[in-house]
């Protein structure tokens, strides 16, 4: 396991307004791998965000929220893997913005490998299976706070063919 926490800090000073932001945020990691067997991989954690402005006291952009990734990959018989992942958003309400903005994004594939060194693969995957992938910031800079939706791509399926080389220009030189 472990366990970590970060602050970030915003200063702008002009000579009219000083906005000072912060954020707050810790989380613990969990993860396991066994070679040619599965792996999985599991991050969770709160955050705190704050926003201070001298000219504009009751703007209050102060809020919590939360966020967490998994994974996971399991090797099957016959050069075949199954994986997933996920991420999960949640910012709460605040005193400037009165909803909850949440989403969880999930994507699957499956992998067939092929020769020796198995590096040809087919895969087929989905991304976004639940279609929750919403262009959204929210942030507080200078005198304002903005909150900000925008057009992304949504869930999509795809089907793709790897060749990874690692050789390139041939062999040995002879001499």
């Amino acid at each position: 396991m472990n366990a970590n926490g970060n602050t970030s800090y915003n200063y702008s000073n002009t000579e009219l307004n000083k906005t000072k932001s912060y954020t707050y945020s810790g989380g613990i990691s969990v993860s396991k791998y066994k070679e040619k067997k599965y792996s999985f991989y599991l991050n969770i954690g709160p955050n705190y965000n704050t926003s201070e402005s001298s000219l504009q006291k009751n703007l209050n952009n102060n809020g919590w929220g939360c966020n967490g990734s998994s994974s996971f990959a399991v090797f099957l018989p016959f050069k075949m893997e199954l994986g997933s992942d996920g991420n999960y958003e949640f910012k709460g309400k605040t005193e400037s913005f009165n909803e909850n903005f949440s989403r969880f994004i999930w994507n699957a594939s499956i992998t067939k490998k092929f020769f020796k060194e198995e590096n040809l693969r087919l895969s087929f995957s989905g991304k976004d299976l639940l279609n929750q992938n919403t262009g959204f910031n929210r942030g507080a800079y200078g005198n304002m706070i903005t909150q900000t939706n925008y057009t992304t791509i949504k869930r999509y399926f795809l089907c793709s063919l790897t060749w990874d080389f690692n050789k390139m220009g041939g062999g040995k030189t002879q001499k």
